[in-house]
């Protein structure tokens, strides 16, 4: 039974790391091709979209605590 509390809980935070995925997918700078000159780039392009994805709502209800999952 501890199992299956233990996989909800998984579960649920999974749901909040496929939603910040895809907060970052929604910059479409990151569509397409990306030209070889861009290359030594493509990783701070990418840490930008990342950070700029922290200045939306939050994903989470500060209210609520999330399940102690270890």
């Amino acid at each position: 039974m501890d199992d299956v509390f233990k996989t909800q809980g998984i579960a649920q935070l999974r749901i909040h790391v496929e939603r910040s995925i895809g907060r970052v997918k929604n910059f479409h700078i990151l569509e397409g091709v990306i030209p070889i000159t861009k290359l030594p780039l493509i990783s701070k392009i990418f840490q930008v979209c990342c950070w700029l994805t922290n200045l939306d709502l939050p994903l989470v209800d500060g209210k609520k605590e999330l399940t102690n999952v270890s």
